[in-house]
């Protein structure tokens, strides 16, 4: 997923362009990486919302690009991975997994040994193996993280610049 920023950036341009690269430049960086940060919690609740899952879970579906923004690549990564199955143990806590007895007649609740509780399902006949059921997810949930991600950049990326500025400016008058 890619996002671009819309705004008046025509303004802040002619506020950035007396300013030493000394401070813009740091403050650009800092300003990309928090406002990255808060897209993608944004995101992840929209999943949790939309969906009902655990936010825990949601973490694989949105996160952000380990490379960190430098003086030579101003940008940020967020990916949003298009909504699949979720596992039972991933989706739910142990409470809600029991109250799910009536979803299923073939599926039971277990605990195997490695402590993993989930619901499972035999594959086939009795004889065959189990496998873990898992939630369907709404692709709605895809459409309201990206949705989410791109409201929050284009609101907070210009405050958040402005903020950093300021704080770098109030720094270097000391």
């Amino acid at each position: 997923m890619k996002v671009s920023i819309d705004g008046n950036f025509k303004e802040v341009e002619r506020a950035i362009a007396g300013l030493p690269s000394k401070i813009v430049t740091p403050a650009m960086i800092q300003s990309i990486n928090r406002t990255s940060t808060r897209a993608t919690s944004k995101g992840r609740r929209a999943i949790r919302n939309v969906t009902g899952i655990k936010l825990k879970a949601t973490k694989s579906r949105v996160h952000r690009s380990t490379k960190k923004t430098t003086k030579k690549n101003l940008e940020r990564k967020i990916f949003v991975r298009t909504l699949f199955d979720a596992p039972y143990s991933k989706a739910f806590n142990k409470s809600e997994i029991k109250k799910s007895s009536s979803l299923n007649r073939r599926s039971f609740t277990a605990t195997m040994k490695s402590g993993k509780f989930s619901r499972w399902q035999r594959v086939g006949k009795e004889r065959l193996p189990i496998e873990e059921l898992k939630v369907p997810l709404h692709p709605q949930g895809t459409k309201a993280a990206e949705k989410a991600i791109k409201n929050t950049v284009q609101q907070m990326f210009v405050k958040e610049l402005s903020r950093s500025i300021n704080l770098k400016l109030s720094k270097m008058k000391r």
